[in-house]
């Protein structure tokens, strides 16, 4: 979503959270590799607001999340990766 990455802690539908997920709420500053590039980000857990204008996006590209949700009672995070500046 524009210059940033949105990224999905679905954990295939378990009911707990991703290990990674809980790293990024003690510390938001992470470094990303995406192929051969290296990147310093700021992770932002979505709002309840963005998380529901995101939602479709994401289950229109990647069906398999609508199933990942049914599976569990977790209301399933996403988490924004925005370049430090």
């Amino acid at each position: 979503e524009d210059s940033n990455y949105v990224i999905i802690a679905s954990y295939g539908g378990n009911k707990k959270n991703p290990g990674w997920f809980h790293n990024l709420r003690g510390n938001k500053d992470v470094t990303i590799r995406i192929k051969n590039t290296v990147k310093e980000v700021k992770a932002t857990i979505t709002s309840n607001d963005a998380r529901n204008r995101l939602w479709p996006i994401i289950t229109a590209w990647g069906p398999e999340y609508v199933k990942y949700q049914e599976k569990t009672s977790r209301k399933i995070p996403i988490v924004i990766l925005s370049p430090k500046t």
